[in-house]
């Protein structure tokens, strides 16, 4: 069983104890390991978990409260956990729209008890849900199951993928083979973090295509995963910039440190993840950034502004 499944064994094992107690009060220790068929310290060991458990809040008031030794164990104040939890309308519509928004989540842990859980929700709360909470999941179909599926495979038998992908930041579309190393969702998004050429890269699943398992084993050397910063896979470069003030506001999305103005310029240092990014970002800003060193970022990006101006070239 997972280290989650044991946890939540023991919490519903423990919250068990709060209604048997408030209905013996004052039986012991042993009494109570008789009737449940459990060891004494085990008991014990669940009832000082108890005291952790509350309602939302968590201060003193709002925690479990009891009298406990092997010769007598009283509850007093269980927080209203000895029995079943009865939500509010307003309530269940919350808890409808926050499994409404898991439903159309790809990856998750259990999507068949997220669903059974809002159908339930849905069934019971009936009318009064309407106008308020009248969301319908979005059918993700087979193809993405089973793409998700597909790679959680692939991930476990250490095995390389070929799929088409579609990429946003580059704007292009084409045929990729890579090493899956992880899978992980991020604000709505599932993602597959993979070996690309030797270089870790992510790509999102609802941008890939005609997935295909192979048989050529995957490489090896991706970094952990960082689930706190799913994205970061260190500094690629650091580019010193000038930028005019009327763009200032880029430093609220990405990393750029500013200096002080200067005849309408703004100096700055921007930690780019590759220097490809790095290029695409300074141009798409025209004349009003430009990147002052080191000069061989400074050497890259002309290449690149040169080979655009020769695209419109052989056009005309």
């Amino acid at each position: 069983m997972s280290t989650t499944g044991n946890r939540r064994t023991d919490l519903v094992r423990a919250l068990n104890l709060l209604p048997y107690f408030s209905a013996h009060p004052g039986r012991s220790i042993f009494e109570a390991a008789r009737d449940l068929g459990r060891e004494p310290k085990e008991l014990m060991a669940d009832l000082d978990r108890l005291f952790c458990c509350g309602r939302p809040g968590m201060f003193p008031d709002d925690l479990v409260d009891m009298r406990k030794d092997y010769r007598r164990v009283e509850i007093l104040n269980d927080q209203g956990l000895d029995k079943a939890l009865r939500l509010t309308p307003s309530e269940a519509v919350a808890l409808l729209m926050s499994l409404e928004s898991l439903e159309n989540v790809p990856g998750i842990a259990d999507s068949e008890a997220v669903r059974s859980a809002a159908a339930k929700l849905r069934a019971h709360t009936g009318r009064s849900a309407r106008g308020v909470a009248d969301a319908t999941p979005q059918d993700t179909g087979a193809d993405a199951d089973g793409l998700l599926r597909d790679l959680r495979g692939a991930v476990a038998a250490r095995r390389k993928v070929t799929f088409t992908y579609a990429s946003l930041s580059s704007d292009t579309s084409r045929r990729r083979t890579v090493s899956p190393a992880h899978l992980f969702s991020h604000e709505g998004h599932t993602y597959l973090r993979a070996l690309d050429g030797g270089e870790e890269r992510t790509f999102r699943l609802d941008r890939m295509d005609d997935l295909e398992v192979t048989d050529e084993p995957a490489e090896s050397g991706a970094a952990a995963l960082d689930a706190d910063a799913p994205f970061d896979f260190g500094p690629g470069c650091t580019a010193e910039l000038e930028l005019r003030e009327s763009i200032a506001w880029l430093a609220d999305t990405v990393p750029l440190e500013l200096g002080e103005p200067a005849d309408g310029w703004i100096p700055g240092r921007l930690d780019a993840g590759s220097r490809e990014w790095l290029a695409r970002f300074v141009l798409s800003h025209g004349d009003r950034l430009r990147v002052t060193g080191p000069p061989e970022l400074v050497d890259f990006v002309a290449a690149r502004r040169a080979a655009a101006l020769a695209a419109y070239d052989d056009r005309q």
